[in-house]
């Protein structure tokens, strides 16, 4: 008796920030099956078929700001979007402490970011959050935004409704020649570089600042 079990394709999959394709680029696959060969009731011999092939890869903004935001709402529509002017005039108003968290990881805050911003991802944001005043408002950020609104829809699915992604994040923030700082949450050490997480991505970034270790 023979006996065949399909194995599930499997596509390249994204950690962090999306991959951006170059035009006609296709991406490695892999389908297989298992062939279980029943020579006896407790004797079974097992062949494995595999295919390895290209499809296309998965759809991805052109390398401009308006097709990069459009895309990040597209894919986190319950993410609340914050520009970046608004933000700044948030900070400039005393009447408002929020809290402001770098999602990216550790090396590329290493290189700079917003002033007083804390670094946390995953277990450890949720902890900060938990932490924070239920009053308090919470501001996201990464390299562009996807990362962040991935964070803060998650957040608000768990029932945070105060929390939001700078749209643009410190590639934007950087852009408008803002300030950004190096070291600590409470480092006032200024810098102009931003780690520009890889060379697509840093195509959003002015080419001056771009840095992939501090400076």
């Amino acid at each position: 008796m023979d006996t065949k079990l399909r194995l599930g394709s499997e596509r390249e999959t994204v950690a962090q920030e999306p991959r951006i394709c170059r035009p006609g680029e296709q991406i490695p696959s892999f389908s297989g099956w298992v062939f279980i060969h029943m020579k006896s009731p407790t004797h079974a011999v097992v062949f494995v078929a595999a295919a390895a092939f290209l499809t296309a890869c998965p759809r991805t903004p052109d390398r401009n700001w308006q097709e990069t935001k459009q895309w990040v709402r597209d894919d986190f529509p319950e993410a609340l979007q914050l520009s970046v002017p608004n933000f700044a005039s948030m900070l400039e108003d005393e009447s408002t402490d929020p809290l402001i968290v770098d999602v990216r990881d550790p090396r590329e805050y290493a290189v700079s970011h917003l002033p007083g911003a804390v670094n946390a991802q995953g277990a450890a944001l949720d902890r900060l959050v938990d932490d924070a005043d239920k009053d308090q408002p919470i501001v996201l950020y990464c390299s562009v935004g996807y990362r962040s609104s991935r964070e803060a829809q998650r957040l608000k699915a768990s029932g945070y409704g105060n929390v939001a992604n700078l749209e643009g994040s410190i590639f934007e923030w950087a852009n408008e020649n803002r300030p950004l700082v190096r070291g600590g949450p409470n480092s006032q050490t200024p810098t102009d570089a931003v780690h520009p997480f890889n060379d697509e991505w840093g195509t959003l970034l002015d080419e001056k600042r771009r840095s992939y270790v501090p400076r």
